[in-house]
């Protein structure tokens, strides 16, 4: 197959990096195992040993053995690319696997040999759920505001939803304008104020942005609201909690398995859909709440490999003996803008008692969902 664009497009990345070819090959030795460290018979690896194909050879293929393993074997830039297909498995894609002699060869050459590890999930039952990327503005802050995981909205009356299944608590204070090129903060903003004097447009869509950011009707935010919300730091504290006795959160670490950051977006004509957590939520083990502290400069920074499995609706008799409760997962970290919005990618089994979480792709319960809205991952 030939090289996808964007590895093209990517290669200005490298510029301050070798990216000719050494007179020697790399020997590439992958190991593909289970969860449970099995070697996997019969994988397809593909292996990029040069994502600028500069040779006829720079990206090889090879099928694992009974013992895992697949070799390829041709000159190689410091940064390999590999992937993993099978019917039965959900395939990997891995970019910038480092194939350097020596972490600190700051020449950038080469490695002879790499040995590299895949852990692959195999594809078991697939079911419909309900799943979606939720972009949400909180309603409320200072207070405990439910959301519900079927009907993906903040539960009445703040948005549409019947149930709590997970809620959210959100506090945030905004700082004093920050000091940058040496200007202060009270400078920079009367240069705002004195730009938006002259240019009304600009002052339009300075309102307009605090209103898109909150879902507000246009002409909302006044301009002091907007100045607070685009010229200052802020910073606080995202709490998150499930209201049902005996149900919790799970934040899943370990067993959490990433090999292509943004599988759609960065692949669209060759996407991977690995499957990060495991298929079965726990059915145990659960904990109260979990929290994220936000300082200025941090509401984008997220934990790349985090999950979370979610126990909610949880029904007891009149001992206290559980008789169902409903399972979900959330499959990557929650987004926070501390100014007030969160993002988060929840999947929802209807089935009492069913603790199986792998999402058939096809077989979504929310229909005619945005592009923006639908989740790509199992």
């Amino acid at each position: 197959m030939k090289i996808l664009l964007y590895f093209i497009l990517t290669s200005t990345l490298f510029a301050c990096k070798k990216t000719t070819l050494p007179p020697y090959k790399t020997k590439v030795t992958v190991s593909v195992v289970t969860e449970d460290h099995r070697p996997t018979e019969g994988i397809t690896v593909r292996v990029i040993h040069d994502f600028l194909g500069q040779t006829s050879n720079s990206e090889l293929t090879d099928v694992t053995n009974r013992a895992g393993i697949a070799t390829t074997n041709a000159k190689s830039l410091g940064s390999l690319w590999i992937r993993t297909t099978h019917p039965n498995y959900y395939s990997t894609f891995q970019e910038d696997i480092n194939n350097l002699e020596n972490p600190k060869d700051y020449d950038y050459n080469p490695a002879k040999q790499l040995y590299h590890k895949i852990i692959v999930r195999k594809i078991i039952k697939p079911v419909s759920l309900f799943a979606k990327i939720n972009d949400i503005p909180f309603p409320e802050k200072d207070q405990w505001i439910g959301f519900d995981l079927e009907k993906a909205d903040w539960v009445k009356p703040c948005g549409i939803g019947e149930q709590s299944d997970v809620e959210f608590w959100l506090e945030n204070e905004h700082l004093p304008a920050e000091t940058i090129n040496g200007r202060t903060g009270d400078e920079r903003i009367e240069e705002i104020r004195l730009m938006h004097k002259y240019h009304p447009l600009n002052k339009q869509g300075f309102l307009d942005s605090r209103d898109e950011f909150f879902n507000f009707k246009k002409g909302t935010s006044n301009y002091e609201q907007s100045i607070l919300f685009r010229m200052h730091p802020w910073k606080g504290a995202v709490k998150m909690r499930v209201p049902h006795s005996k149900g919790g959160i799970i934040a899943e670490k370990e067993r959490y398995l990433i090999y292509s950051k943004n599988p759609r977006s960065d692949y669209p004509n060759d996407f991977a859909p690995e499957m990060r957590m495991p298929h079965h939520a726990p059915k145990a083990g659960y904990g109260a709440e979990f929290q994220w502290e936000k300082k200025p400069g941090e509401q984008s920074v997220i934990d790349e490999k985090l999950g979370f499995f979610i126990k909610t609706r949880v029904k007891l008799d009149e001992q206290g003996n559980e008789l169902s409760a409903h399972y979900a997962k959330f499959i990557t970290d929650v987004q926070i803008d501390i100014r007030g919005r969160i993002k988060f990618t929840s999947y929802f089994n209807p089935t009492p008692n069913d603790t199986n979480l792998e999402f058939d792709l096809k077989k979504n319960l929310f229909k005619n969902l945005k592009d923006s809205e639908t989740p790509f991952l199992p």
